[in-house]
Parts: C-alpha cells; sequence; structure tokens
C-alpha cells in the first residue's frame, strides 16, 4: 500500500474512533514552542491490562494463575516471549526452500542466494488445542477463561537475544564463519558484548561477563612451549564449542592477556578434527608466548553465549528474515478449539513487540565499549535509529515488520541512552516508529519496560525535553505520551510529522519490578531491607506500591496498555497467594511460590493488599480494578 494512501487509512480510523472536541494547547520548553496539543477534554482512554510472561503450565502458580487470574475481567489476558532459536532451528542454506515468503521459508534479505527455514511445532504444532499441556504451546492461552467463559487477548515479544545475562535465544549459525562469509565476508566477523546485564546498561555499566562459565579440569591442552594451537579434550558437562565458534579463554599471561579479557574484540576461531591433530576441537593462540595452560580454573566463553551486536549483518540478516516468517505466521492463526473445531484466532493478537537488542527493549548494549567502538558499521545515534546511509537498525526492522503486511498493531520499546539520559532517542524512536503502520492502517505503537514510582514523583510536561536533555520519566515516556496519546494533536510546529492528527498509537507501560504495597511504610511490621523480586536485597523496590503509580500513568499521563508481572496479578486476585504461618508463608501445596520472592514478604503482602487482606481493605486489586478501562 503507498505510503499517502495508508496515512489517509489511518487518518480514517483515528477520526472515525474519535468524536473530538477540540480547544488549543501550547507548551513551552525555554523559549520554544514544542508542543501545539489539541486537547479533548471529553476524550477517554481505555486501558487494558495484560500480564507478562504469565506462568506456564507445569511450573509454580500455573493452575492458580489460570482459575483466579485469567478468570478475572480486569485482566485482558497475557503477552508472551519467543524466543528467536525456537523458532530456527536449523543453519540456513545457499538452496531454495520450499514455500518461500511464508512462515516455513524465508530468503535472505542480504544475500538472495541463501534460505531461511522455519519450524513452530515446538510452540504451535497443528495437533495442540485448548486441553495441550506442554508448557511451549501457545494454544492454550487463546481458549476460553472465566465464567462465563470468553476468549482473552495473546500479544508476543518476538527475541533475538536474551538477558539473564546468558544469551539463550541466538542462533548458534550466527556467530559461525560459514554464515558470516555468506552475508558479510567484507568484515568477516559479528561482534558480541560478553556483558552482564546485572548492571545498567541505561547508565553505561559494561561489566566484563564469562559467559556460563565452563571449568573442566579434565581439559587437556597443548604443552609445547612454541605451539600457537591448543588442542582441547571436551568431557565436561555443557554443550562443547563447535567449528566457526569464537571463544575466549582464562589462563593465559601476556602477551595472550587479552584471551583472557571477555570484553576483548577478538577471541580466537575454533576448528574440530581433523583440521586438528585430535581432540575434540582446536583454538589458536595469536602469539607463541606462553602459550600454554594447565587443564584446571579454565574458562571457556563462546560468542553464540554472548550479546551479538543486533545492527551487524550476521545478526542482522537472520533476525529481519525470521521477523518476517513470525508476522506471517501470526497473520494466518488458527487453532482447534476442544468445543467449536478449528477457528482462526489471530484476531485476538492486539500486538506483537519485536525486541531491537536484549530482550524485547530496544537500548543500546555499552555503546563506549571496545567493542562498539570498532563494529561495522560503526556505532552511532543514527546507526542505530533512522540514519539513510547504512539504513539505521530501528528502521530497518519497522521496514521489514510492515513489507510482512501485520495484522496486528506492532509495538517497539524507546529508550534513553547513555550515562547523560539523552533524550533525542527517545523522541527520534517514537517519530519513526509511528511513521509505519500495519496492513489495516493502524500505526506502530510504542512504551517502556521500565515503570517506576519516580516516573510519576519526578515527571513535569513543562520540562519536556526533545534535544539532548535529561528527561523526567524512564525511556522519556511520560513525554512522549503526551505527544502521541490520542486525544490530542501533538504534531511538532516546525516539522512536517507523520501522525498530524490525533491518533491510535498504543501507549504501553511494564513494570521494572514487582510492586511493593508496603513501599513508604505502607505496611506496620514490614522488615526494612527486605528483599523484593527481580531487585534483590534492594526495598522498597523501584515499581513501589500501585495504588499510587496506577492512577497516576492511566490518568494524566494516558498509558493504554499497563503489563503486570504475575506477582501482582496473583497478589490482587488468588485467595492462595499464602498459605500464612506466624508471620511468614509456608510453602505448602496447592499455595503460590516464588523464587523472587522472601515467604516474609509475600506474608506482608498479603495480609496488607492481596486477597488475603480483609474486607474491604485489599489494595492491589482495587488498584488494578480502577486502573483497567476508560479514563
Amino acid at each position: 500500500m503507498p505510503r499517502e494512501l495508508k496515512t489517509a487509512v489511518r487518518l480514517l480510523v483515528a477520526t472515525t474512533v474519535l468524536c473530538l472536541a477540540l480547544s488549543a494547547q501550547s507548551v513551552v520548553v525555554g523559549n520554544t514552542v514544542v508542543y501545539n496539543a489539541q486537547v479533548n477534554s471529553n476524550f477517554a482512554t481505555y486501558t487494558n491490562i495484560y500480564v507478562v510472561f504469565p506462568p506456564a503450565y507445569g511450573t509454580n502458580n500455573y493452575s492458580n494463575f489460570v482459575s483466579s487470574v485469567m478468570g478475572n475481567s480486569n485482566i485482558d489476558g497475557v503477552t508472551l516471549q519467543i524466543g528467536w532459536n525456537q523458532i530456527e532451528t536449523t543453519a540456513p542454506m545457499p538452496s531454495p526452500c520450499a514455500s518461500p515468503g511464508t512462515d516455513t521459508c524465508q530468503q535472505d534479505g542480504t544475500n538472495l542466494n541463501w534460505y531461511h527455514t522455519y519450524d513452530w511445532t515446538g510452540i504451535d504444532p497443528p495437533s495442540a488445542n485448548c486441553s495441550s499441556t506442554n508448557p511451549s504451546f501457545i494454544a492454550p492461552w487463546f481458549c476460553k477463561f472465566g465464567s462465563p467463559a470468553v476468549n482473552k487477548t495473546v500479544n508476543f515479544v518476538l527475541t533475538g537475544i536474551s538477558p539473564n545475562p546468558t544469551n539463550t535465544a541466538t542462533p548458534t549459525y550466527v556467530t559461525g564463519q560459514t554464515w558470516i562469509q555468506a552475508v558479510n565476508s567484507s568484515y568477516g566477523h559479528q561482534d558480541v558484548l560478553n556483558t552482564s546485564n546485572t548492571l545498567d546498561v541505561g547508565t553505561g555499566g559494561c561489566g566484563s561477563y564469562s559467559g556460563p562459565i565452563i571449568v573442566n579440569s579434565s581439559m587437556l591442552f597443548s604443552t609445547g612451549g612454541l605451539s600457537t594451537t591448543v588442542q582441547v579434550t571436551w568431557s565436561g558437562s555443557g554443550t562443547s564449542p563447535q567449528a566457526g565458534d569464537t571463544i575466549w579463554v582464562s589462563g593465559f599471561g601476556a602477551p595472550n592477556s587479552g584471551l583472557n579479557n571477555s570484553n576483548q574484540q577478538w577471541g580466537s576461531p575454533v576448528t574440530t578434527p581433523p583440521t586438528c591433530s585430535g581432540g575434540t576441537f582446536c583454538y589458536t593462540i595469536p602469539t607463541a608466548t606462553n602459550a600454554t595452560a594447565n587443564g584446571g580454573g579454565v574458562s571457556i566463553v563462546r560468542a553464540i553465549d554472548s550479546w551479538p551486536v543486533p545492527y551487524e549483518e550476521a545478526f542482522a540478516a537472520g533476525y529481519l528474515a525470521f521477523l518476517k516468517a513470525a508476522i506471517y505466521h501470526f497473520n494466518h492463526l488458527n487453532h482447534v478449539d476442544n468445543t467449536t473445531g478449528l477457528r482462526e484466532t489471530t484476531s485476538q493478537i492486539r500486538y506483537i513487540r519485536p525486541g531491537p537488542a536484549v530482550g524485547g527493549e530496544g537500548q543500546p548494549i555499552c555503546k563506549t565499549s571496545n567493542v562498539m567502538m570498532n563494529t561495522m558499521p560503526g556505532y552511532s545515534e543514527g546507526q542505530w535509529i533512522d540514519s539513510t546511509s547504512p539504513i539505521g537498525w530501528y528502521r530497518r526492522i519497522n521496514q521489514a515488520v510492515e513489507s510482512a503486511n501485520p495484522r496486528m498493531q506492532i509495538m517497539y520499546s524507546i529508550n534513553v541512552e547513555g550515562t547523560t539520559r539523552d533524550a533525542s532517542f527517545a523522541t527520534r524512536d517514537a517519530a519513526l516508529i509511528t511513521s509505519y503502520g500495519n496492513v489495516t492502517g493502524v500505526w506502530n505503537a510504542f512504551g517502556s519496560q521500565g515503570l517506576a514510582q519516580t516516573d510519576i514523583t519526578s515527571f513535569n510536561v513543562s520540562n519536556c525535553p526533545d534535544g539532548t536533555g535529561a528527561p523526567d520519566t524512564g525511556n522519556n515516556w511520560g513525554c512522549m505520551f503526551t505527544k502521541y496519546w490520542s486525544g490530542a494533536n501533538t504534531d511538532y510546529i516546525t516539522t512536517s510529522h507523520d501522525p498530524p492528527v490525533p491518533t491510535n498509537v498504543a501507549l504501553e507501560l511494564q513494570q521494572i519490578d514487582c510492586s511493593n504495597p508496603c513501599a513508604a511504610g505502607g505496611c506496620s511490621g514490614y522488615p526494612s531491607g527486605n528483599e523484593q523480586c527481580f531487585l534483590g536485597n534492594t526495598a522498597p523496590g523501584k515499581t513501589g506500591d500501585l495504588r499510587t503509580l496506577l492512577p497516576s500513568v492511566t490518568g494524566s499521563h494516558h498509558a493504554s496498555i499497563i503489563e503486570l508481572y504475575s506477582q501482582d496479578a496473583l497478589l490482587a486476585f488468588d485467595p492462595m497467594f499464602c498459605n500464612p504461618g506466624v508471620g511468614t508463608c509456608t510453602s505448602t501445596t496447592g499455595y503460590d511460590t516464588f523464587s523472587g520472592l522472601t515467604p516474609t514478604s509475600q506474608y506482608y503482602f498479603f495480609i496488607e493488599a492481596g486477597y488475603g487482606c480483609g474486607s474491604g481493605n485489599c489494595y492491589a486489586n482495587k488498584a488494578i480494578a480502577a486502573a483497567h478501562g476508560p479514563h
């Protein structure tokens, strides 16, 4: 569809939905009028609430979640995550596959002689239905819940690189030499970042990371002092490095100590017999001096366990092809309902969020590190977002996804990069994202996955920076929501920008961690310093109390989508959240258990704010119920 026609369709969709009574309102930043907001005082934003990454079948809390949370009318559905390597399970081949342009076959966009094949049966086999018990299957989430039974919404996060901190989402071929030579032979590498995501990459933290440390005292290394080839006989646990892998190895002194530092640009390529004389595999040391290491205390980091630089071609070509295959799959989704038979289920998908970087988020990783300073093409803000020579990574993703003609809305993460919190990233992200859309005329959406209490306590719309200033909210979502919400014409005065009228852009927020209803002294007797899920011993956590957070973000801040963690949804709606003992929650069959929440915190949350807090005093469910619906 031509760009002009798409814009016309989107304008029609927006103006058909909205019956506008507008009054002019300007916002002044310094001496510059940034917003010319046509505010609709009668417009109501409808806020949907989804649970992100719900418990899978057979895991803790699944049965309670299905019965108490999915059946609740304030929960609209779930957001599931799919890793790229769950679907592309074999390496691309230089020969055509059957049905190119579908969910099972995509021609590579960089080297047209190569083809990708995909296998969806691991998550979505044709036989799956509402009774399926495989925890990876998506079909049961498309079935009916509650009484009366109704279908819920199912959203998806598509992940090319996974956090926590070892990467388990990127297919192994991406860092192998065969694929690198096929799509990026002039450079010959796929750069990766061995950095721990437990550090705050948003503020520049990029510490050394040694991967899934593989230490095997039974490894045998060459002891020839002048030999540059090290032979390894693998007999330990874990997956042995394969031919073409890049690895970093500990145990060497100068001048080979660069191999010890997993943040270095290059490790060493792996070869396998018969290329090397024996053993499981070999690798080469850059120089002969100190070319020995014993078998004890040696760790190996594989490139594939690390985080690839996403805009380099080995990763980019494969990931963009996967995104096209995924959109095709979800465009043609049908599932077997146990009572009605085969039915179309694509219409139950509200949005899909492709992850431009780690997870479903869009944060450039460690841009000042040695690796990012020497990538090909070189890192820059334009290269990350929307430059045209070469095309920026965000733009490439938007173009690829739009070319697949998605029937559902596409969602992206905006970000504010660097230690100085440069708001121009989020401003450019949002402008680029909303210039693309789906086949039905709905603009792409955006959001932030770092919602915290500080966002609402510090936000002031008059401070909105559209340049390089530091924003008041994480990822500058507060200003971008004010700019793009559907009750306002927030076009730049000095810039011709799409969209120029009230829009159908969805605005999404996900908590930075699970909430703490006992924050700021909210629970009498709650011990200070108690652990909080996801952020460890950092009481009271960053999300804080939903009673203060949700009314603000769904009211004056216009959020139309809230993604809750399952801990909070269970706290609000599950009577089996806790079996209270003496000042703690005892672990008893049938009750919820949490690996990231101490029994003591669980007890106080349940007694003071959860389902068991007593008649008329249940804060969590009231806060969620009030946030859900029109505002």
